[in-house]
């Protein structure tokens, strides 16, 4: 029973890759090859630029006898990726998935239902955790000291150090499941209390990275001070040390918060998975409804279903919220930034050329908005719906792309409006940095909607899949970072010969171009896809 729940699980979880979604056939030959060198390749470039951070603090810190700081920070680091890949979906995970009441229904113990459930999550947080220990523990191997003994707890340390942060999702999980079952407005309270949980790990994490600003000078005594805070991790270095007892410490105190919080939540799991409190009582009243063209109503319909998920609005459109901030931010630390602006100049030897990197930082942020990317998929079993309507099918896609213009546009606007006030950059750029913004965020509504056309997930059982373990999903985040990449690196053959203005001109172009192009076959082709799907 418990082999079958487990494989059902992870089919579950990685149905994104062997499931052809359209025909729910499983990918064979080909599709399967290319779905496994594209997540190969993402994974890698991930790995590649986290391993050169990992490089430069192991040359820097075990040749001082801080192996364990070392340790300590890349388990920090992925911890916040693990937290980001898996926290979000416990509970939709553990207690909203759609086949509760078809499991519960049959002679399984609850017991396993829950374990097969926190397998899935302990496999979501490992994926995104390993992102930051492979290559911390390939760094380690190459221009560490370790030890044979070392050498093996340095492998094992990463699957030891994933069910914490199992233990942690487990935890936000079980509290936003005990307030979301008594309260009415679920999906506002469940984000809220997820970006508080967020926002106040981060803001603990960024103390100690500040502190690592004159690492090389006193790394010593930055490590002294954070010792006793950081116990847990500090006994996670010295096991990569080799140093049994460390291990056993490591290893037993991550197990028994893990066990401390699997006893009350194996308790809860029943009542919270059966129980509907919180659902509002439908009353009938006679009202009337203004009328509203197609459009307007298919927008509606989006954005009542984006506020009312709370997976979909935290995963899919956090920059939404991170562009204010960070605007507000620049705002704040105005005088520090314009202080760096004469050392950027000296390093780019172009004053002009400053206003393409905080263009392209820009850029890179707003990558995070990717609505469109499950906007398809998250129709489910229940697209029959909208497809039954006397609709165009292209007014339902361009309704998905008008929610996400109308959430995002905004935010972006107010982050171009501090970054121009704080950077005060010559006309050109003072006309061409908003307009590049505003073309990279529809580029990246349409190719996140033309990504959920390829490849669109509607057999899902909770909306966590197609919002976290999606194709489209994936290469609309890791694509638009790696576009902004490209185009910045483009731009270093042709310095000296384009001007940064000229050059953000021909960028703004292409984006154009792109935009124009993939709304044509969104309207056309796709159309035609969302319509037999």
């Amino acid at each position: 029973m418990i082999k079958a729940l487990f494989k059902k699980q992870m089919i579950e979880v990685f149905s994104y890759l062997f499931m052809a979604n359209k025909k729910k056939t499983r990918r064979t030959g080909k599709a399967l090859v290319c779905a496994l060198a594209l997540y190969g390749v993402l994974f890698a470039y991930l790995c590649v630029m986290l391993f050169f951070m990992a490089k430069f603090l192991c040359e820097t810190l075990v040749p001082l006898g801080l192996t364990w700081f070392y340790f300590a920070i890349m388990a920090l680091m992925s911890l916040v990726m693990g937290i980001i890949g898996s926290v979000f979906n416990t509970y939709a995970t553990l207690y909203l998935a759609k086949d509760n009441d078809t499991l519960l229904a049959m002679p399984i113990p609850p017991r396993y239902i829950l374990f097969a459930r926190l397998a899935g999550v302990y496999v979501s947080g490992l994926f995104f955790e390993l992102l930051v220990m492979l290559p911390a523990t390939v760094a380690w191997f190459m221009y560490g000291e370790p030890t044979v003994l070392g050498a093996i707890f340095a492998v094992l340390l990463p699957f030891v150090l994933s069910f914490f942060v199992l233990s942690l999702s487990c935890l936000l999980g079980l509290l936003v499941a005990a307030v979301a079952t008594r309260i009415r407005h679920k999906s506002l309270v469940i984000t809220l209390l997820s970006l508080g949980f967020l926002g106040l790990y981060f803001w603990g994490y960024s103390k100690l990275m500040s502190s690592l600003g004159d690492l090389l000078t006193v790394a010593g005594d930055i490590a002294e001070k954070v010792k006793g805070p950081l116990f847990l991790f500090y006994h996670m270095g010295r096991a990569a040390e080799g140093n049994g007892l460390s291990m056993l410490i490591f290893t037993s105190i991550v197990l028994g918060i893990f066990l401390a919080i699997l006893f009350p939540l194996s308790r809860s799991f029943l009542t919270l998975a059966t129980t509907n409190r919180g659902a509002a009582r439908k009353a009938y009243r006679r009202a009337r409804t203004a009328q509203r063209s197609a459009l307007k109503a298919l927008l509606v319909r989006e954005l009542k279903h984006f506020l009312a998920s709370h997976v979909y609005m935290i995963n899919c459109g956090l920059g939404v919220l991170m562009l204010p901030i960070m605007g507000i931010m620049l705002l704040i630390f105005k005088d520090d930034v314009q202080t760096m602006l004469p050392l950027l100049e000296a390093l780019c030897k172009n004053a002009d050329t400053v206003y393409l990197l905080f263009a392209a930082m820009a850029c890179m942020m707003m990558s995070m908005i990717y609505i469109t990317a499950p906007s398809v998929s998250l129709e489910g079993k229940h697209i029959w719906i909208v497809q039954s309507l006397p609709i165009e099918p292209r007014k339902v896609l361009y309704a998905k792309l008008l929610m996400h213009l109308v959430i995002a546009v905004p935010a972006a606007l107010v982050a171009a409006v501090c970054l121009l006030i704080v950077i005060s950059p010559s006309l050109p750029f003072l006309l061409l940095i908003p307009l590049a913004m505003l073309l990279f965020l529809l580029l990246e509504a349409l190719f996140g909607l033309f990504m959920n056309l390829k490849f669109p997930n509607l057999n899902w059982t909770n909306e966590a899949v197609p919002v976290k373990q999606s194709m489209s999903v994936l290469v609309s985040l890791f694509g638009g970072w790696a576009m902004t990449v490209a185009l910045g690196a483009l731009y270093v053959p042709l310095h000296g010969h384009v001007s940064p203005a000229l050059y953000l001109v021909l960028v703004c172009a292409v984006l154009l171009g792109l935009c124009a192009a993939l709304f044509q076959w969104i309207r056309s082709k796709g159309a035609e896809i969302f319509a037999t799907l």
